[in-house]
Parts: C-alpha cells; sequence; structure tokens
C-alpha cells in the first residue's frame, strides 16, 4: 500500500502488484473539472467526479493501480473548467516482486468500404485493415504469449459494434499487454461544434454540416480518449487511416487542414499513446489501383516487413512512425504527382511491434525502452492540485 498526504517526488519499493495511490486536491482558484492519472505516460484514470471546492478546502482521493515489472512513473495533473493543466506532481514506484507473465497482443481492427450512404464507400480502407491486422499477426506473434484479435468491417462497423470492441478488450487486457487500434474509413471535423474529430462508423449518411447524427452515430476524439484511457496496457499504438475522402470529402479535408492535425495532438498528448494518422491523404482510384492498397497502409506494411528497421531486426512503433514520415510522400508523389503527409504523434512507450527473421535479442523484444522525446505541441498551465 502507498498512502501519500502528497504525491511528491520520490521513489519507493514494494513487492505488491496492486497498491492504492492516495492524493490530496484543492482548488488553488481555477475551479477543478477533472484529475487525470498517468502510469508511464499512459492516461489510466480520468477522474470528472471532483468539482471545484474552493480555495480553502482540500478533499482527499484514492485510485488503485496496476504496476509492471520494473519502474512505474506514475503523474497526477487537475485540469480547470478552461482545461488548462495545473503543474504536475510526479511519484516513482519500483515493483520487484514476481516477474509478470509474458505479454499479450490486442488488435481491434476496423476497416470500413460499405457506407449506407453510397457515395460515401470506399475501394480500399477493408482490404487495408485486413491485410495490416494479418501483418501485425505475422510479424508479432512470437513476441508474445497470444494475439487476440477482434476485427469489424463494413456494414458490421457501428458506432456500437466499435464501442462494445473497445469494452471487451478493456475487460481482459492488462497493464503488461500490448494494445493496436487500426481505424480505415472516413474522418470527419464538425466544424458547427468547434472543430470535434469524428471517425465515421459505416451507418453516418452525412459526413459534416449534422451535428446530431455525428454526436450519435459517429465516435468523437473524447470517446476515443476515454476509451483508451480504460484499457490498461500501457504500451499503445494508434493508426488512423481515416482520410480516403475523394469527391465531396476533398474540398472539406484542405478546409478543414490543421484543426484536424490539432485534433489528433490533442488525442495523443491527452492519452499518453503512440499515434499515427493520414491526416491529409485523398483517394485516388489510379493510385491505389497500382499499388493495391492505400498509400498510409501500403506504406505500413513496408515498414512491418522490415524496411523500418534500424538494425537490430526489431520494428518498434517509433522506427515506423520515422519511416512513414519520409515514405508516405515519396510514393504520394511518385504515383500522383502530389506528396501527402502522414501526422504521428509519439507521447507513449516505445515498443517493438514486429520482429524479423535477423533479430539478434528475442528476450528484449517487449522489455521496457527507453522514450523519454515527445512530438506535437505541449503546454504547460497554472491550475493546482
Amino acid at each position: 500500500l502507498v498512502c501519500m498526504k502528497y504525491l511528491v517526488s520520490g521513489k519507493y519499493n514494494t513487492k505488491e502488484k496492486e497498491l492504492t495511490l492516495q492524493v490530496d486536491i484543492y482548488d488553488g482558484g481555477g475551479g477543478i473539472k477533472e484529475v487525470n492519472i498517468y502510469q508511464n505516460g499512459k492516461l489510466i484514470y480520468i477522474d470528472d467526479e471532483v468539482k471545484s471546492i474552493n480555495e480553502t478546502n482540500k478533499i482527499r482521493k484514492t485510485y488503485k493501480v496496476d504496476l509492471m515489472n520494473g519502474q512505474n512513473d506514475f503523474k497526477v495533473v487537475v485540469l480547470n473548467y478552461q482545461k488548462v493543466e495545473s503543474k504536475a506532481d510526479y511519484i516513482k514506484i519500483l515493483y520487484s516482486g514476481d516477474m509478470l507473465a509474458t505479454a499479450n497482443l490486442y488488435i481491434l481492427s476496423v476497416g470500413v468500404n460499405q457506407y449506407k450512404n453510397p457515395k460515401y464507400s470506399l475501394n480500399y480502407a477493408q482490404p487495408d485493415a485486413k491485410s495490416f491486422t494479418d501483418k501485425v499477426e505475422e510479424k508479432a506473434g512470437k513476441m508474445f504469449k497470444s494475439v487476440k484479435k477482434i476485427e469489424i468491417y463494413d456494414y458490421e462497423a457501428t458506432k456500437e459494434n466499435i464501442m462494445n470492441a473497445f469494452e471487451t478488450v478493456e475487460k481482459v487486457a492488462k497493464p503488461e499487454d500490448v494494445f493496436v487500434f487500426y481505424y480505415a474509413g472516413h474522418g470527419s471535423l464538425d466544424d458547427q461544434d468547434d472543430d470535434r474529430y469524428y471517425l465515421v462508423p459505416t451507418d453516418v449518411t452525412q459526413l459534416y454540416g449534422d451535428t446530431d447524427q455525428l454526436k450519435q452515430k459517429a465516435i468523437s476524439a473524447d470517446d476515443l480518449k476515454e476509451n483508451l484511457s480504460k484499457i490498461k496496457p500501457q504500451k499503445q499504438l494508434i493508426l488512423l487511416d481515416a482520410c480516403h475522402s475523394g469527391g465531396a470529402m476533398k474540398a472539406f479535408k484542405t478546409r478543414a487542414a490543421g484543426s484536424e492535425e490539432k485534433a489528433l495532438v490533442q488525442l495523443a498528448r491527452a492519452s499518453g499513446v503512440v499515434l499515427i494518422a493520414a491526416s491529409q491523404s485523398q483517394q485516388f482510384a489510379t493510385e491505389f489501383e497500382q499499388l493495391g492498397h492505400g498509400v498510409f497502409t501500403y506504406s505500413l506494411l513496408e515498414a512491418l516487413d522490415g524496411k523500418a528497421d534500424s538494425g537490430d531486426g526489431k520494428v518498434t512503433v517509433k522506427e515506423i512512425a520515422r519511416y512513414m514520415e519520409e515514405r508516405v510522400p515519396q510514393i504520394s508523389e511518385e504515383f500522383n504527382g502530389e506528396a501527402q503527409f502522414p501526422t504521428g504523434f509519439s507521447h507513449g512507450q516505445d515498443f517493438p511491434i514486429s520482429l524479423l527473421a535477423n533479430a539478434t535479442d528475442t528476450s528484449l523484444t517487449i522489455e521496457e525502452e527507453s522514450s523519454e522525446s515527445e512530438d506535437g505541441e505541449e503546454s504547460e498551465g497554472d491550475g493546482d492540485n
């Protein structure tokens, strides 16, 4: 048991797998909207039941946490009503108990070719999702105790089914496991609702201009953030190939450039994940017909096959991000005449996701890898906790 009147810099040793963090929270004048707790850079609690309690009072809260092998770094921040973060407080806890079981890999893969409104139907989203899932299972299988996958395609890809799949992973996945979420389909920014970003399931019939339908049937960035926080694995890779827009979406995506990127930066930073998104890509039949895939997934498959490897026979998620940053513009310019640029934000841990035949040391494939760098926008606030 770890009890802290204040969460302050320090380091604790324990052989207990489950601990309780005890935190005193106070309102420094800006109000209290929610408390966020991160473990090894990954968001694990969104406590929005703590409300403003005025400057003179404090409230004590406790949060149960599961420890991973080795060092566990915890961070607590408070958000005020303007969503400005307080100065963070930290604690380091070293788990020295029995080594945990080998990790499992959980893959949730969604690909939508067929939309209820046929003018939005795509050609390669579902095959891209399927090819990615098969490739990861092939390349990562030896690193994990098991690979467990949930695949949702075309007319099955409703908000209800996708949310249920997140809940399924939430119930069984452990902190030491790895979680990968891949989505290929339409994405949308609602310019009538502060450019809120949505993944668009099969039964959405209007991509923009219909706020009520998007709220009811689409998956917002806030929905995604909440689900990622509930899923326990602290190594998470999020891949959003959500811009196979073409046609009517071409003008919309151009008009939305910048706003969508900001939404994705905020999602990655707030969730503590590695996120790679094809934020500005467009779909052209000749391009994808020759490649057999969308540019984003074509480059991703190349990376997993080893082209992103630094030489040790293991491809990590941040190696993938760096490879795609260079490769996607090259391919898109070659086939389309205009470069496209993926967007990557690395706020979570680096970890291998593909094991090649020339791997030098398979025993190190799922160990912690040092990763202090963060890409994307950072801001500090004046709230209190």
